[in-house]
């Protein structure tokens, strides 16, 4: 059968991420001024880190029998082993550390890393259709894409990794130029985590790559339920403390007001 496209295959998807993280620290620079540039790249390097921490920690503790027996592992993540909800927490902590040693607003500075957090996720996407991790069933559809299994061996598959890449894209991209400048600071990073958690629930489902489960469920799967419904709970409190913030009528001005110039 012919087929569409496939990315080279000799091709290490760290190096993907590797761009992905370059090109969103460009577009980081190339959105904000040159007074806050300095402060936001900072942050975005700082995220970087703790998402490399934060995403391997997490692998590793929901592997630990494996690596208890090998300790000399834990520290190459170029051998693979990655938790994307382990990095978005780590990547969130490094922020809000950043945003106190600053005393910059939390919700601002998240808010400004979205381009980051767009081309990651992008990019993680595609570097798993590299490495063979997130695999659909195999088909012989014609929109099926020939993809890598955990050993290697390449098949038509369901286009699992390039749909979530596609959907990522689609959802930062409205996020930062349709949605960003109409809400409150904060409120961005909230709606991103609650899409992209709705994506890889979505996708969970329709992965058939070998994965640990509890009740029945893939641990990718609990990860976005458990950030769906975190994300879901701050956009609720956010969106509360808007509507707490009621403008004071001019016709009711007393004694404990000053009326403004």
């Amino acid at each position: 059968m012919p087929i569409l496209f496939h990315l080279p295959d000799d091709l290490p998807g760290y190096i993907l991420i590797g761009i992905g993280g370059t090109l969103g620290l460009a577009l980081i620079a190339w959105r904000t001024s040159a007074e806050d540039r300095i402060l936001y790249l900072d942050a975005g390097l700082w995220a970087l880190l703790g998402a490399l921490i934060g995403g391997r920690l997490v692998f590793v503790l929901t592997n630990w029998s494996y690596f208890q027996l090998n300790t000399a592992e834990i520290p190459l993540v170029y051998l693979g082993g990655f938790s994307w909800a382990g990095a978005l927490l780590g990547g969130l902590l490094a922020i809000a550390i950043t945003a106190v040693v600053y005393q910059y607003p939390f919700g601002t500075l998240a808010d400004a890393m979205l381009p980051l957090l767009g081309t990651l996720a992008v990019s993680a996407w595609l570097g798993c259709w590299l490495d063979g991790c997130a695999y659909g069933q195999s088909t012989d559809a014609w929109w099926g894409l020939p993809a890598k299994d955990e050993w290697g061996v390449i098949s038509t598959r369901a286009p699992l990794q390039l749909f979530g890449a596609l959907l990522s894209a689609s959802l930062i991209g409205i996020l930062l130029w349709g949605v960003a400048r109409r809400v409150s600071a904060g409120v961005t990073t909230y709606l991103s985590i609650l899409g992209l958690s709705a994506i890889m629930l979505l996708i969970s489902f329709l992965r058939v790559d070998p994965s640990q489960r509890w009740q029945g469920l893939r641990f990718d799967s609990w990860a976005s339920i458990t950030l769906l419904g975190l994300s879901g709970l701050f956009l609720l409190v956010a969106f509360v403390k808007r509507d707490h913030k009621k403008p004071i009528d001019p016709n009711q001005w007393g004694t404990n007001h000053t009326r403004p110039n």
